[in-house]
């Protein structure tokens, strides 16, 4: 499943990393000594490489939990775009860039899911995506504590309270508020009957007086009573 988000995030990102190693080439320029500038870039700028030009990009999947029939289809997704971008199908870092996955499964348990946060922080330029609200939620003060964001495969509005866990679509509430205005709207014209509600309606004569339903026992013919 391919992600149009994930390829904005990716083209803003590296075209200021290209847009600042062309600033850095003058001023490395005149002296030889400074020529290892790139490499003092690469160890100050997590996750990306400007030697290799490589950008990492983290990933918490839940491919073996509860929820893997929806994290698995995440993590595949990922996988194969950044397999498009590495081969060239994908024009959308500059030339001679590449992407890396750093993923960890953290089988939809939360403390797992802090575990694999603090051993990949360090290697990803930010985590493509974290999989879960209650597996998310926990990392929030530790995604400020480091600059990091996180993209949450959740609609909780609780994510989209925090900066670095911003929502990519519209929240859980926002949706049903938007339902519930619709329902209400719509609420002013009667529904159809349905044929049962009208099979099983009174009749009227034509002096509008009530006779029996159809549906009632009443309705059928006696025969007259015989005489004597």
């Amino acid at each position: 499943m391919r992600k149009p988000w994930l390829s904005h995030v990716l083209v803003a990102i590296l075209f200021v990393v290209a847009a600042c190693k062309k600033e850095e080439a003058p001023s490395a320029a005149p002296t030889a000594a400074a020529q290892p500038a790139p490499a003092v870039a690469a160890v100050a700028t997590p996750g990306v490489d400007m030697v290799k030009k490589v950008v990492r990009i983290g990933a918490l999947n839940d491919e073996s939990g509860p929820g893997a029939g929806i994290g698995k289809p995440f993590a595949i997704g990922k996988r194969l775009l950044a397999r498009a971008v590495a081969g060239g199908a994908v024009k959308m870092l500059p030339e001679g860039w590449t992407i890396e996955l750093v993923e960890r499964d953290h089988a939809y348990n939360p403390q797992q899911s802090v575990q694999h946060y603090n051993a990949i922080k360090d290697d990803v330029l930010f985590i493509a995506t974290s999989f879960g609200t209650p597996n998310t939620l926990p990392l929030r003060p530790m995604l400020q504590r480091d600059g990091l964001v996180a993209f949450p495969a959740s609609n909780s509005s609780e994510m989209g309270e925090n900066a670095y866990t911003p929502l990519l679509t519209t929240s859980y509430s926002s949706t049903s508020r938007t339902t519930t205005a619709r329902t209400a709207g719509s609420a002013g014209s009667p529904p159809p009957r349905s044929m049962a509600s009208r099979s099983s309606t009174s009749r009227r004569s034509p002096r509008g007086r009530r006779t029996t339903p159809r549906w009632s026992p009443r309705s059928r013919r006696r025969a007259p009573p015989t005489c004597c």
